[in-house]
């Protein structure tokens, strides 16, 4: 569909209110500009009728979403859906909503990221009857491509300090501990009351090297999708309870999974994540590994015994869990997280069964 339907939109009246903002002809033309500039547009839509399209020219990848065109509500990623409708309700119900981001797929199959503001003017919430919303998208996929890159260069550090610990700690580990025995069986027959000394400093040895080990196997990548994603669970669970001193139990199922290797490597960051936040924030000290068919879709589940989610965390989520988030978004899973039904933390990747039965055809972002 041509761009002209959004540059060649309807003049706007004398006083313009659409997208909930109460400004003159002219101030809506500079305002609008503005938008442009940013990649942004303003949005309108009803909840009866189900519609909405864009209402100022934009970006032209949104054309088609003008007045006439193709409905946005029929176009948002069926993995977002649910999340984006809900917004749209408490909107509707001039309830203040947090902005929201999520996926488009356009006429050409393509997926457009947008972030969504919603806005009313007063004059909206005293006439809610018809169910308006209005708001503001911007096209995002240059900020989601520089998330995704960031990603990708962690993940490159990952593999890098994984070999280098062990290619390189390791054999030094390696080297000690054999220098300690040979110097152990010599102190026996010299200083035998030295010993047993020498024997525990072995052990330690040996033991800091197993874990070195098992550190650098889960910073590798390749390691990791070759352990397949339960034994990379599995081996997860192992490390992070002697490391942190927690017990995480894991009930991984047994049907086959055909999962691709980015997908085993994303899940296992989430988990891996869940679980360091578990601790860390939360002063968890049981978590619970779930993994299940159902439906013919997967779904993950990362399950604590911790202080649950604060007020601020809900508001002003940290790091760690936008990347949570951004690698679930990655895979085209969707990814929730909520308190426990008594207490801690409950985070949770689904896939869609329609995922798994045609990986060959999936949208990638």
């Amino acid at each position: 569909m041509s761009s002209s339907l959004l540059t060649e939109s309807p003049p706007l009246p004398e006083r313009s209110r659409d997208a909930g903002v109460d400004f003159s002809y002219g101030q809506a033309k500079d305002f609008d500009h503005i938008l442009h500039q940013l990649g942004a547009c303003r949005w309108s839509g009803t909840t009866t009728p189900l519609r909405a399209h864009v209402k100022s020219s934009g970006p032209s990848r949104l054309a088609e979403f003008a007045p006439g065109g193709a409905n946005w509500f029929e176009n948002v990623y069926f993995l977002d859906q649910e999340r984006m409708l809900h917004h749209v309700a408490v909107a509707s119900r001039g309830e203040p909503a947090p902005a929201l981001e999520y996926r488009m797929v356009t006429g050409g199959a393509t997926i457009v990221w947008v972030r969504h503001w919603w806005v009313a003017s007063e004059g909206d919430r005293a006439n809610l009857e018809g169910g308006r919303v209005h708001g503001f998208v911007q096209i995002i996929d240059e900020r989601k491509e520089l998330e995704a890159e960031c990603i990708r260069i962690s993940e490159r550090e990952r593999h890098h300090i994984g070999q280098e610990l062990h290619d390189d700690m390791c054999q030094i580990l390696a080297g000690v501990s054999c220098m300690l025995e040979v110097f152990g069986r010599r102190v026996k027959t010299t200083l035998p009351d030295l010993a047993p000394k020498v024997k525990e400093l072995v052990t330690e040895v040996n033991a800091g090297m197993a874990r070195a080990r098992s550190l650098a196997h889960t910073l590798v990548p390749s390691r990791l999708v070759a352990l397949g994603l339960r034994g990379a669970l599995v081996e997860l669970a192992r490390q992070a309870g002697t490391l942190r001193g927690v017990t995480i139990t894991t009930d991984l199922g047994s049907a086959p999974m055909p999962l691709q290797s980015e997908e085993i490597l994303h899940l296992y960051r989430i988990a891996q994540e869940a679980i360091g936040n578990a601790v860390k924030h939360g002063q968890a000290t049981r978590i619970a590994l779930k993994l299940q068919l159902r439906d013919g879709g997967l779904s993950l589940t990362i399950c604590d015994n911790g202080s649950g989610l604060t007020p601020d965390t809900q508001q002003t989520p940290g790091i760690g869990l936008d990347i949570m988030k951004h690698r679930a978004f990655e895979i085209g899973a969707d990814f929730t997280i909520c308190a426990g039904e008594d207490g801690g933390t409950v985070v949770r990747v689904d896939f869609p069964g329609v995922i798994l039965k045609t990986c060959s055809r999936r949208i990638r972002l």
